[in-house]
Parts: C-alpha cells; structure tokens; sequence
C-alpha cells in the first residue's frame, strides 16, 4: 500500500474546528502514526517511497492538523473535553522538536499500544515503553530538514527543564540521547478531561473558585485594596498577614472572582522528603499554570531558620507561574521579601469592638444563641476574628445538636471556646478548674469588692478603650494584675479561681520550676512563650509563690546578679505589654521589688479571717451528707483559736477519718484530736488536754 497522509485523516474535516481538545490530541496521535508507519516503511528494501516522499506526506498530515487547530481558535471549549496539545505547547512554549516531544511523551498515556511500539523500536537499547531523545531524533529526522535540526541540542535542553516533563536518566551517561521522558500526571489527567484534583494532592491542597465576602468582615475595605493590586501587579509576591481564622482565603477567593485558585499547606509540603516535596511541587505548579489558577501559599511564616528554605521554594514557583500569594500569621521576613521580589503587603487588623459585636450577633443569629447570651459580652471579652467567631458558634450547635437543646447557651459558648483555643501553654503552665465562686469565698467585703472591680476592668476593658476612647491615652499597661499577698492557708488560690469563673476564662498556675532556667536567656524565652500563649488563648495566669520570680533586684556582685536583674527586668517589661488577667499570689510581701508593685494594678490583703467569718467558712465546708453528732459545736473552734481556711479544712477532714475509723458521727471529741495534729504542724504545740480547755472556753 502506498503511504498516503489522506489514509490517516478525514479529508471531508479539513478547515474544520475540533469538539474538544481530546479530539485534537486524537488528530494528533494519528500523525504520530504517520511517522512510525513512514519510519517502519523506510526500513523495508521493496519500499518505493523515498525520504522526499515520506516528507511530505508528513508536512502534508501536519497542514491538516494546523488547519483544524486554526478553525477551532477562539472557539469556547470545555475543560471537560480535554486541554488540546497545541494549547498545553503553548503554555510551555513548545514548537519543533520540543512540541514532538510532547506528542512522544503523551501518546503512551492515552493508548497503551504505544508502549509496546516504543519497546519494539528501542530493542537494541534495552526496550524502554516510554519516549526517549534518541527515538524522538530517529522519527523526527525524517521530517526536519537540516535548518531545523540546528536547534534540536537547543530544544532537547527545553523539553529536560520543562514544567511537563518528567525525566528518566538512562544507566549510560554520555550524551543523554536514552534519557527516557513522560509527561507530568497532572497534565495527562487534563489532557484527558479530568479536572479532578488527584488524591496526591488532598493532604496539602484545597481549590476554591470566586467567593463572597461579607461586608461585616470587611468593614476596613480590605477586598477593593486586594483587587486594586491585582489589577496592576502581576507578577512577584503578594503577602496577607493577619491572626488565624480572620478571613485571609475567604478575601482572596473573593478579589480574585472568576479566577480559581489552589491554596497549598506551605508547612505541610515542607515537612516532605526532598525527592517527593519536588514530584508534588510539580504537580502543583502544573495544575496552576494550565488552569491559570493563583498559586497561594498558606502558613507563609518566615521564621529566620526556614527563610532560605521558603524563599527558595517561591523562586521555584516564580520560574512556572507569574505570580504567588502568601499568607501568614507575622510579617517577619517581609522588609527581606520586599528587597527581593515585586512585593505588596496587606496587613489584616483583629476587628474592632463595633465589629466584634456587629459579629457575634449576626453569627449568633445564624446559629440561634439563647436569650440569655449577651454577644455585647462576649465581644468585650474575647478578641476574636470573624472566622474565630463563627467557629465557635458551629461548635456550640453541634454540642447543643448531640445534647438535643433547642438553643446554644452560655455553658456551650464558653465549652466551643475551649475546644478553639489553642493548649500549647500546657508544656510550662497547669490548668486549674475553676470549682469556686465569689459565694465561696469568706474574706473582708472591701476585699471581695475590689477583686469584683478587677473582674470588671477586664470585662468592659474594650469598651472603655474602644467606644470611651481611653485606648488613645492609655497606650501602654492596659491589662490587668491583681497582687493577693497574706499567710499560708488564707484563700489566695480560691479567690483565683472565683475570679476564674466570674470571667469565664481558663486559669493556669505556671509552673515556676519550668520557667526558671539555669542557661542565659532560657528564663527570657521560656516567659514570652507563656505571656504569647496566655494572650492567643484569653487565659489568666497565676504566679503561686511569685516572689521566687519577682523577688527584688539585687545590688550586682556577681555575673548571677546581673542576669537575674535582667530577668526581673524582662518580666516588669512583659507584665506592661500584656494585655490580660495576671494573679499572683505570695506570702511575703516585703520581698517583691517597688518597680514590680507599682505596674500591680490592684494589691489586697489576704488576712486571716475574723471569728464571725471561720463560722461561716465551716459551715460551708461541713458537707451535707456527713453524720453529725447534734451536740456537734463548730463555733467553739472558730471563736478559740485562729486559723485560716485551710487549716480549718484540714481540721475537718481530719476529724471524719478519726470519726469513721471508730464508727461514729462526727463529734467534738474527734475535732479536737484533729486540731491537735494541725496545730502541731505550725509548731503551735498542744496537749490534747489543752486543746480541749481551749476548745471549751468561753470567748
């Protein structure tokens, strides 16, 4: 049979437009046909077909093709339907050579037949199923002439740095011409129609089209300032820092309109091995440059011990795709960034208290909060992010959902609000729960007042800066620190957790023994990271014994006293800037340095209590369930001997052991044995008589 292009192609189609890319990548491989049929031909002895007519015949199958694809330019076609060769060469810049490279690589991945033609015609260089240089130079040399083949070594180089292309070296070296090439998986998979991200991708990938931004989460007008700059800027970096859950892919989703984008866990495709973080790299870039979607990198933190790593990613990309968008919590790095690339920077504000509130109710609404949850509170009190907000309210209806109440109250906000903050305080400090309130707690009522109106500096503090305007004058030390100094056993930590639930927030007692740290520096690093957490969480702090850590500063006659001067003054430093609820409580007040005492906000005396209040605290601290002798006098105790509140605890739990180990009610007799073990424990030494003359006076 005499080789004729026509046998391959439908000349009734000439001139006409393709269906589909798929259908164009189809057109194609049948010219590849042409050129495997040609070059079997070429090798057969009875063969009349010279080189002359076996080139044309294929320039004549190639005019066919560019007559299709020039019929089809400009026409809509679907992703679904395949991107076309000649479009997938145009985004590589691929022509020649290169573009039969291209067709090589494909037609393996569309029609298993190939491999079994690519493993005939490669025999004698161990039978490889995939394209390589030499069989491409083989096949395209009958169609070249010799002006093309000048820059064949030129676009070999090409299609080896190519997006597309994935090499495989030969076991020879030399001349690289076994090299072995495939295409990329990503670009087989839209060659074919599927524009399915593939499973690779999942765990660091997720791709989102044109969004709406509400107007409550862009009251700063952060939407147009982002759609201005990607109107004019192009190419180059643009970073978008802002705290978690403010609403950074939910901007950029909207800015970005009709354009899709690929948002890539930038910490997640780091923490990957070397060989496999570039194969799915690849992919990625791939997927951005042929769906001309926006390559945007989340977590872009540039801590300075991963700088060069990022940076050295995002050369990457800027070789593939134009432009990359960043997004991080911080903004360092970003002078560094700005001296490098093209850069803008677009710094997201946490919402102001309006807005916080404006948040709550509308987030609120949507999720059905009770009547009794004032959102005006909750924005005073936390300051959260649109996105931190909504969380917490979806929380609390899934629990509100599983528990079946018909509306979220304040137990499941404070619950959902838990869940959301993070716990990374818990390596340095130890939660506390709360199980006391003011009720509990038996002190002078001046006292339990002015530990109320700590409580109310924090609650109103944002209104007070916000809408009363104070934030503009009081700049510094705008949290608040409460100093509760007095003897053992006084009620310090009780009063701390009272405060605890009156504010709905979690209390931690940082652990001074893994604060303080015998290496320079360590004691400094390890305070900020407690003081950072506290501030990400809303958590309070307690400083149990805080003059171990806020002792006075000591005249320097040692290197030992010059940083431990330095470590008091880092923590008066830290205590200023902090922001919210600091306890500390210690026996020794004397101790503390007058710098420190004058950033307290508010300094109460823990006394021990009066004969009057030990009644009430023992009353209180008797549980109902115990059996009591009804001669049973506990105004004997509190009115003949002074004791503080644990004490007396201590008294009677000590007594109901004595009581049940001898099958009795609780009585005086076993108060008084118990008040003897405790006493003797304060060096307040007693014979059981005495205690018991004592136990009996009158007052």
């Amino acid at each position: 049979m005499k080789l004729e292009y026509s046998n391959y192609f439908d000349k009734s189609e000439y001139g006409q437009p393709y269906g589909s890319g798929l259908e164009e990548t189809y057109g194609y491989l049948r010219w590849l046909d042409l050129f495997l049929d040609s070059y079997l031909l070429s090798g057969n002895e009875n063969a009349q077909e010279t080189a002359a007519d076996i080139r044309e015949q294929l320039i004549r199958g190639e005019e066919y093709l560019k007559s299709r694809c020039k019929a089809s330019m400009g026409m809509p076609m679907e992703l679904r339907g395949g991107i076309s060769l000649s479009n997938l060469a145009a985004e590589a810049g691929l022509s020649g050579f290169s573009f039969f490279c291209l067709l090589l690589a494909a037609a393996p991945e569309l029609d298993t037949r190939y491999v079994q033609v690519y493993q005939t015609l490669q025999e004698k260089y161990g039978g490889q199923g995939c394209a390589t240089f030499e069989l491409a130079l083989r096949l395209y040399a009958m169609y070249a002439g010799e002006e093309e083949f000048e820059f064949v070594s030129e676009q070999m180089q090409m299609v080896k740095n190519s997006f597309l292309f994935l090499t495989c070296k030969a076991e020879t070296t030399g001349s690289g011409l076994l090299d072995g090439f495939v295409l990329s998986a990503q670009a087989v998979l839209l060659i074919r129609g599927n524009a399915t991200m593939p499973r690779s991708l999942w765990p660091l990938c997720m791709e989102s089209d044109a969004d709406y931004l509400p107007e409550m989460i862009d009251d700063r007008g952060y939407l147009a300032k982002l759609q201005e700059v990607l109107s004019f800027q192009n190419e180059g970096l643009i970073q978008i820092v802002g705290k978690p859950l403010c609403g950074k892919k939910l901007l950029i989703a909207s800015a970005l309109e009709q354009t899709p984008a690929l948002f890539v866990e930038l910490p997640r495709l780091n923490a990957l091995d070397a060989q496999h973080k570039a194969a799915i790299l690849n992919e990625i870039l791939v997927r951005c440059r042929l769906l001309h979607a926006q390559l945007v990198l989340l977590h872009a933190d540039l801590p300075e011990d991963a700088y060069v790593e990022v940076t050295t990613l995002i050369d990457l990309c800027l070789q593939i795709v134009d432009r990359v968008i960043l997004t991080s919590e911080g903004n360092a790095g970003t002078i560094r960034l700005a001296e490098s690339y093209d850069y803008y920077l677009l710094e997201m504000e946490t919402p102001t208290l309006k807005d916080r509130i404006r948040l709550w109710k509308y987030f609120g609404g949507e999720y059905g909060l009770a009547e009794s949850v004032d959102p005006e509170a909750y924005a005073d009190q936390y300051n959260f992010t649109a996105g931190q907000i909504e969380k917490v309210c979806m929380l609390a209806d899934k629990q509100r959902r599983a528990e079946k109440k018909e509306k979220i109250t304040d137990e499941l906000l404070r619950r959902a609000i838990r869940m959301l903050l993070p716990r990374d305080i818990e390596k340095l400090a130890t939660k506390i729960e709360p199980k006391f309130t003011f009720a509990d707690v038996r002190m002078d009522e001046r006292q339990k007042e002015t530990l109320k109106l700590a409580c109310s500096r924090m609650k109103y503090r944002n209104r007070v800066n916000d809408e009363w305007g104070f934030g503009q004058k009081v700049t510094y030390g705008r949290g608040v620190s409460v100093l509760l100094y007095g003897p053992p056993g006084t009620g310090k930590t009780m009063s701390a957790q009272a405060i605890a639930n009156e504010l709905g927030m979690e209390l931690y007692r940082v652990d001074l023994s893994q604060l303080v740290d015998k290496y320079i520096g360590e004691t400094e690093k390890n305070l900020n990271r407690v003081f950072d957490c506290a501030k990400d969480g809303n958590f309070i702090l307690f400083f149990d014994e805080a003059d171990a850590l806020f002792a006075k500063r000591t005249e320097i006659s040692s290197s030992n006293d010059k940083y431990a001067n330095n470590e008091v003054a880092f923590l008066l430093q830290k205590i200023e800037e902090f922001d919210g609820f600091i306890i500390l409580a210690t026996n020794v007040y004397s101790n503390f340095d007058p710098a420190f005492i004058r950033r307290i906000t508010y300094c109460i005396l823990m006394e021990k209590p009066q004969p009057q209040t030990r009644v009430e605290m023992l009353r209180g601290m008797l549980p109902p369930q115990t059996p009591v002798d009804p001669n049973l006098q506990l105004e004997n105790m509190a009115n003949n001997f002074e004791l503080t509140g644990s004490e007396m605890k201590s008294v009677l739990y000590g007594a109901a052991f004595i009581a049940i180990s001898h099958n009795e009610s609780l009585s005086d007799r076993h108060i008084i044995s118990s008040l003897g073990y405790v006493l003797s424990k304060t060096n307040r030494l007693m014979t059981e008589f005495e205690v018991s003359r004592k136990y009996y006076a009158k007052p």
